[in-house]
């Protein structure tokens, strides 16, 4: 049995996911008793980034190849089809990464 997955359908089922954790998370946020910028968090902690180097399509396939093949229903597609279609995915997959 062959799947066809498009990269819309890729992308779909990719938006859903970081859109219910971005929902659960506001949700258990929102229960929250105390406010994080009470805290006087190291220096370390609070600095952020200003510049982010793209990653190559070696790189992307380096960090597919070296991902634990382990899976969940959660997930929107196992490790092994990404390695698996990594020749296909990847410019979409490389897209996303890099994206500024």
């Amino acid at each position: 049995m062959m799947i066809n997955f498009s990269f819309q359908m890729i992308w779909v089922i990719f938006v859903k996911k970081i859109t219910n954790i971005r929902r659960e998370l506001d949700e258990a946020a929102s229960g929250a008793c105390c406010d994080p910028a009470e805290y006087d968090f190291p220096r370390s902690v609070v600095e952020s980034f200003h510049q982010f180097t793209p990653l190559s399509d070696e790189d992307v396939i380096t960090l597919i190849q070296r991902s634990s093949e382990k899976c969940c229903a959660l997930d929107p597609m196992p490790t092994k089809l990404v390695s698996n279609c990594i020749d296909v995915l990847l410019p979409a997959i490389k897209q996303m990464i890099n994206l500024p």
